[in-house]
């Protein structure tokens, strides 16, 4: 029997649509007044829009319906272009529910359903009881553990074979929830720090708008004349305010972040003033990514980051990663990670090169190419700004000195029977890959321009990543890692293949 959303969808859609009403109505204001519009046809035109404001949400809850069908969930909208989406259950790719803060005064939620194709869009229920969301996710969860799993890969991709399965999980439900103490120090070393200090920069240069002229020059010339202590310590305030800013927002977005796996469904939940809840199938995860930026390596933190196969972000940051854990501490992170993912194996000790040969010198002279601009250096040099351009060379080259060691050190791996983990360093973020074989699409040998002449390749490996590929790359390998890494593949993934 066809559902509806529930009710107070209809004066949520109201409200939030006030905002189009009154512009709407300014629109006609200023039309009115270019071309002397009469006064009837003004207040004829003012009830007309406000009217279709409130009979539009009316008549999209009347018409929007949803249908638990014994093998498929139905989706119906429209009125001159009526719309029906059939959704097999076992085709769901993931759930996510989104409970913004003005939701959860109701006990209402937004449910996304993700399908498994590439090229359909989410399926978006905008405001549910919570009763009818678990409904929907009960019946998706019975009906993807009765039938059998079918999943769909990126093309050239290879069909797991029972051999390369791990078994899971033998208990009902594991759980994890994230350490307060971490989520701070997590928040605190966020480059999130930057958009406050800007949002500071940007109100001082509007102050001469709202402040008297001669009382902003006052205070200006007193800051310049005073010490130079004055000045380091409002640039302490500045930063100590980026840093309140990147804690509120961590802290809102993953507060009270929970991980729950019960055999092969995952959900994870947070947030503070917006609450989600993305439930997803462990066999659409297409790797692991285990992420420490530069600054979090002083408390030794990582945030682990999964591939999911999908047709959408589940996300909200600039990639397709799903965040499983947002900040651990290393001592933690080896049996957290057994515990939720034991089809993978890691060991930070496993990790190693087989040539020690030091590559420093080449990652070194790359991390030029990313500042060819530099001879525009004599623009600034010609009119004497001397200091400055010194400055910023010695500042480069400290920086990528830095990187090219970071990268020289840190680009190692570990090969086990059906899994492949990489590490390499991302603009000064060590990250580490943990790859199943069967979840790989495909390997890539290239070399640059400096390397024709040599016997060191670059290796990409290439997974999913939401619809699209991702392409993990070890670089500056030797002829002998190279064949050896080779090797496994063509007998863990051709092989199998054949």
């Amino acid at each position: 029997m066809p559902k509806h959303l529930h009710w107070l969808l209809i004066p949520i859609s109201i409200v939030s649509g006030l905002f189009d009403l009154i512009g709407t109505c300014v629109l006609i204001m200023i039309i009115a007044n270019q071309f002397k519009l009469p006064l009837w046809l003004i207040v004829g035109l003012f009830i007309v829009v406000i009217l279709l404001n409130i009979l539009g949400p009316i008549i999209n809850y009347i018409i929007t319906t949803y249908t638990l069908e014994p093998q498929e969930f139905t989706f119906k909208t429209g009125i001159i272009n009526k719309q029906a989406r059939h959704i097999p259950y076992n085709r769901i790719q993931s759930i996510e529910r989104i409970q913004p803060w003005y939701m959860q005064l109701f006990h209402l939620v937004q449910l996304k359903i993700e399908t498994a194709s590439q090229d359909d869009k989410p399926v978006i229920l905008t405001a549910l009881s919570l009763n009818a969301a678990d409904e929907i996710e009960n019946t998706r969860k019975h009906h993807q553990q009765v039938q059998p799993h079918v999943e769909v890969l990126y093309p050239n991709s290879v069909a797991p074979t029972s051999t390369s399965i791990a078994t899971t999980p033998t208990t009902n439900e594991i759980s994890y929830q994230i350490n307060m103490h971490d989520l701070l120090i997590y928040g605190l070393t966020s480059l999130g720090i930057l958009p406050g200090i800007s949002v500071l920069l940007l109100a001082y240069s509007r102050l001469n708008e709202f402040v008297p002229k001669d009382l902003l020059d006052t205070a200006n010339t007193t800051i310049v004349k005073s010490s130079i202590v004055i000045i380091i310590l409002l640039a302490i305030l500045a930063i100590l305010f980026g840093m309140l800013v990147s804690l509120l927002q961590i802290i809102n977005r993953y507060y009270h972040h929970v991980v729950t796996r019960n055999k092969n469904s995952f959900a994870i939940s947070k947030g503070f003033l917006n609450k989600t809840t993305v439930h997803f199938d462990q066999r659409k995860i297409q790797g692991i990514t285990i992420e420490q930026s530069f600054l979090r390596r002083l408390f030794k933190l990582y945030t682990v980051k999964l591939f999911i196969s999908g047709s959408n972000k589940l996300e909200d940051a600039n990639d397709q990663s799903l965040v499983l854990i947002p900040v651990i501490d290393h001592r933690s992170l080896p049996s957290v990670l057994h515990e939720l993912l034991p089809e993978y194996d890691f060991d930070f000790n496993k990790l190693s090169r087989d040539n020690p040969k030091s590559h420093f010198w080449n990652f070194w002279r790359v991390g030029w190419l990313w500042f060819c601009w530099l001879p525009l250096g004599i623009i600034p040099w010609y009119f004497g700004w001397y200091v400055p351009v010194i400055m910023t060379v010695i500042l480069i080259a400290v920086c990528i000195t830095i990187w090219a060691w970071l990268d020289n050190a840190e680009t190692k791996y570990a090969i086990s029977a059906d899994q492949l983990n990489i590490q390499t360093n991302v603009f000064m973020t060590k990250k580490i890959f943990l790859l199943r074989a069967h979840k790989l699409q495909s390997i890539n040998h290239h070399q640059s321009i400096f390397m024709v002449k040599g016997t060191t390749h670059h290796l990409d490996f290439v997974i999913r990543e939401g619809s699209h590929a991702a392409r993990l790359t070890l670089r500056y390998l030797e002829t002998n890692e190279n064949a050896k890494l080779h090797a496994w593949y063509t007998d863990q993934v051709i092989a199998e293949n054949k």
